[in-house]
Parts: C-alpha cells; sequence; structure tokens
C-alpha cells in the first residue's frame, strides 16, 4: 500500500512541489533538487503522515528545503527572491537566514489568505486579487469584470474585514 500512496502523491503533488519551490529559488534545477529531497523524505515518512495532509506537509518540507538550500549558497553568493510583484536581490548575511525565513513565511501567509478567500468567497477574492495583487485600479477592475466601481469597493472591502477575522490571530 504504502508504495501505491507514494506514486499517487508524487503525480499528483510533483509539478506543485517543483513550482513552489522555484518561486522560492528562482533557479529551476535547485528547485527539481529541492522536490527530490521533498519527496525522498515524503516516501520515508509516509506512514506518520496524516491523510488528507500530503500537500501541507510536502509543502512545508519544501519550504525547508529552500531555506536549506539558501543556507548552502549563503557564504558565497546573493539570494534573488521574488514575491508576487516584489523583487529583493540581497547578500545573504550570517543572520539573513532569519530574514529570509520570515519573508516565506509572509509569502506563505499571503498564499493561505488567497487560497481561503478564493475558495470562500471568489467574488471578493477576484476584486482583491485585482486591486492588490495585479494593481489595478477600482474603476479598471470593475470595467474588466462588468461591475461598477461601488461593487469592486464594496468587495474589496468585505475581503479586507474577512482577512481581519480570520488571518489577525495567525500574525499576533
Amino acid at each position: 500500500m504504502r508504495k501505491e500512496e507514494f506514486e499517487e502523491c508524487y503525480q499528483k503533488y510533483y509539478p506543485l512541489v517543483v513550482r513552489y519551490a522555484y518561486e522560492m529559488t528562482q533557479n529551476y534545477e535547485a528547485a527539481e533538487d529541492i522536490a527530490q529531497e521533498v519527496f525522498a523524505s515524503f516516501y520515508k515518512n509516509i506512514r506518520s503522515i496524516v491523510p488528507g495532509l500530503e500537500r501541507a506537509w510536502l509543502c512545508r518540507a519544501a519550504k525547508y528545503a529552500a531555506m536549506d538550500y539558501f543556507r548552502k549558497i549563503s557564504r558565497t553568493s546573493e539570494i534573488r527572491l521574488e514575491v508576487g510583484r516584489l523583487d529583493w536581490e540581497f547578500p545573504l548575511p550570517a543572520d539573513g537566514i532569519g530574514l529570509l525565513e520570515k519573508r516565506l513565511d509572509d509569502e506563505i501567509l499571503i498564499r493561505d489568505i488567497l487560497a481561503s478567500l478564493e475558495e470562500t468567497y471568489p467574488l471578493w477574492y477576484e476584486a482583491l486579487y485585482l486591486s492588490c495583487v495585479e494593481d489595478m485600479s477600482f474603476e479598471e477592475a470593475a470595467r474588466m469584470l462588468g461591475v461598477t466601481s461601488a461593487v469592486m469597493r464594496a468587495r474589496a472591502y468585505r475581503a479586507r474585514v474577512y482577512i481581519r477575522e480570520h488571518f489577525q490571530r495567525e500574525q499576533e
């Protein structure tokens, strides 16, 4: 049973793990190496992983593997980290791992927030995504979606209230 479970998860989640690792490293070869490490660890630990939480386990393992990757290269190089529309390039100082971990945690929180909002309230997600992530004005986004700008503003406001109510605890 173990082999079948692994193969199913590998087929289902390998592209996600590679994409996730690539977004953190901006290096496709490193992303594939990270995915390989993650799935090797997944295979060893498959019996202890709670059924239904495989994706979360793989993403968390990819995060830590990416941090290990950055630790390995931190002695001699610079890191380029791109999150959404933000782009940082900085030499990684000895204590930079903490900063990098904070940035990766922030990125994961943003993804979790957007995924939750998209699943729960897709119309609010559209409004927030277009106005905040795509940096469109409410008027541009409203035209694109075929609604008034007042509707766009209301949806974005409701999305922000939802985020504050459901995710503020995680920031405290």
